[in-house]
């Protein structure tokens, strides 16, 4: 895998965000030089360079501030698009949830699934 190329592929902030970081703890524990890295991936070292040090920012973030400065919604999505573990029992638990919840408890919980579906957690388990 290229990883210089899979970043400059990649459209998501977040995701070349991670394949930054990803790329810096690759250098530090396998090349030697700036140059060996660009090298074995036929990039210029201006290029190495630029997703390097973007990756040792986003590796020296404490994790909470590295969370905190991207945008919340994106985190979400990546998060539910790449857990391996989807499925029925995730939903079963949400929808237990939100049974057991009190009135402001899910309103409260409505109101997040309005932020990142547009609709209230109960329309969606109506739909589904």
């Amino acid at each position: 895998m290229n990883i210089v190329k899979v970043y400059q592929d990649e459209q998501s902030p977040l995701k070349r965000k991670a394949i930054a970081e990803q790329a810096y703890l690759l250098y530090i524990n396998e090349f030697l030089t700036i140059k060996c890295f660009s090298d074995y991936y036929g990039t210029a070292i201006a290029t190495a360079s630029e997703i390097l040090r973007e990756g040792k920012h986003w590796n020296s973030l404490p994790k909470i501030e590295a969370i905190e400065a991207m945008n919340l919604i994106e985190g979400i999505q990546h998060e539910l698009a790449t857990d391996n573990d989807q499925g029925k029992n995730d939903s079963e638990t949400i929808k237990g949830v939100y049974k057991r919840a009190t009135g402001k408890e899910r309103a409260a919980i409505d109101n997040v699934f309005i932020s990142l579906t547009g609709w209230t957690l109960e329309s969606l388990i109506k739909m589904y």
